[in-house]
C-alpha cells in the first residue's frame, strides 16, 4: 500500500466516512438503540425481503432468473462482482461501489450503525453501505466501504529520536 494513489484514496475514503459519521452522530446520541432479541436487526431489510421473494427461478436450465421489479423510489448498489443489492439509508439512485484493497466477499447480514445508518456485513468482516451525503450543499448518493485491517504501531517522539540517532550514527560510519 505504498502507492501514492492508493494511499490518497484510502485517506480520502476514511476522511469522508469520518465526516459523514460525525455529522450524523447527534441523531444516534439522542436516541441510542440497544439490540435485544425483540428489536435485533433482521438478517435482511424488509424492502430486500420483498424483492427477493419476487425472484422466481423459471428457466429450463434451472438458472434463477430475477424477474422482480424494484419500486421506483428505491436505489441499488452495484458491487465489484457485478451483483446488485438494494441501496440502504433511503438512497433512491444506483451507486457503483468502489471496493477497497481487500477481497470482495458475499453479504451475510445487515446491521444498524452509528447515526442510524444501516450497513451490509460481508463474510470477511468488511462493511458497506450507501447514504445521501451533502457535498457543496447538494445531496449526493455515495457508497462507503469499511474494511478490517491490522492495527499499525504508534510510535512516540522518543522512538523517533532513537531511530534518527541510529540512522545518523550509521551514516557517519
Amino acid at each position: 500500500m505504498s502507492h501514492p494513489t492508493t494511499v490518497s484514496f484510502c485517506v480520502l475514503l476514511g476522511a469522508s466516512l469520518t465526516a459523514a459519521l460525525v455529522f450524523a452522530w447527534p441523531a444516534a446520541a439522542a436516541a441510542p438503540k440497544i439490540n435485544t432479541q425483540a428489536n435485533a436487526p433482521s438478517a435482511i431489510p424488509a424492502n430486500t425481503a420483498a424483492i427477493l421473494a419476487a425472484a422466481t427461478p423459471t428457466t429450463a436450465s434451472n438458472q434463477p432468473v430475477f424477474t422482480a421489479q424494484k419500486p421506483a423510489d428505491m436505489g441499488s448498489v452495484r458491487y465489484p462482482d457485478g451483483s446488485k443489492k438494494p441501496a440502504l439509508n433511503n438512497v433512491a439512485q444506483e451507486v457503483k461501489l468502489n471496493w477497497g484493497v481487500g477481497p470482495f466477499t458475499p453479504i451475510v447480514r445487515v446491521v444498524d450503525g452509528p447515526g442510524g445508518w444501516q450497513w451490509y456485513v460481508h463474510e470477511n468482516g468488511a462493511h458497506s453501505t450507501t447514504a445521501m451525503v451533502e457535498m457543496n450543499g447538494v445531496p449526493q448518493a455515495m457508497g462507503f466501504v469499511a474494511e478490517p485491517h491490522d492495527t499499525l504501531p504508534v510510535f512516540d517522539d522518543s522512538f523517533a529520536k532513537t531511530i534518527q540517532q541510529q540512522s545518523g550514527a550509521a551514516a557517519r560510519r
